[in-house]
């Protein structure tokens, strides 16, 4: 397997890929936001569903480590999730789990969170570090939010950054040129999936 072959971003701390050191990162494909009955259904999840699971396969048939978040919060005045949004995902319920096909793929860890980025729990970037990670490629829901936060922490913690374009979504399609250039410009290389299995 020979990797990924991006353009070389500005900035000469992007350094080659080697994919032996890489993990995949799914943000929040969870119920939530992937089931039509739900409240914050993304209709632009559905899209994306089939070349979630190739990918995973692919990482995992290659024997790399793949992440996947839950996100959660508190119905409490405390919690600011709550605060802002005036509803929250309740850990443990229907809604909290992860969606299909994702739920149904066996070798998948998955990281609970609470905030926007999985970064703000030292157990997950100990997991990183123990596993000698150096490239996180991410996929997932919502672009304009964990995704983009994820990012950002994923760089600013001395990750290589990938964002597959194909295998993440937004509530709104005509803000993903905005925020895929902002990704590119400040933390992260977009790439396609035709780059990640280098055909």
């Amino acid at each position: 397997m020979s990797g990924i072959k991006p353009s070389q971003p500005e900035g000469d701390w992007f350094m080659p890929v080697d994919l032996s050191n890489s993990c995949l990162l799914i943000i929040d494909y969870q119920n939530f936001f992937a089931e039509k009955k739900s409240k914050g259904y993304i209709a632009d999840s559905r899209n994306i569903k089939p070349f979630l699971k190739q990918l995973t396969k692919f990482f995992l048939v290659n024997d790399l480590a793949v992440f996947a978040t839950r996100h959660f919060n508190k119905e409490i005045p405390s919690d600011p999730f709550f605060r802002f949004y005036g509803r929250v995902i309740l850990k443990g319920s229907f809604f909290f789990k992860l969606s299909k096909p994702i739920s149904q793929i066996k070798g998948i860890k998955a990281i609970d969170k609470s905030t926007y980025s999985p970064f703000y729990h030292s157990v997950f970037e100990n997991e990183l570090k123990r596993k000698k990670i150096k490239n996180i490629y991410i996929a997932g829901l919502i672009l304009e939010k964990c995704v983009l936060a994820t990012a950002f922490d994923a760089f600013q913690r001395g990750f290589n950054v990938f964002v597959i374009r194909e295998c993440v979504a937004s509530r709104n399609k005509k803000n993903e040129k905005v925020i895929f250039e902002l990704i590119e410009k400040s933390c992260a290389k977009v790439v396609s999936l035709e780059e990640v299995y280098d055909f």
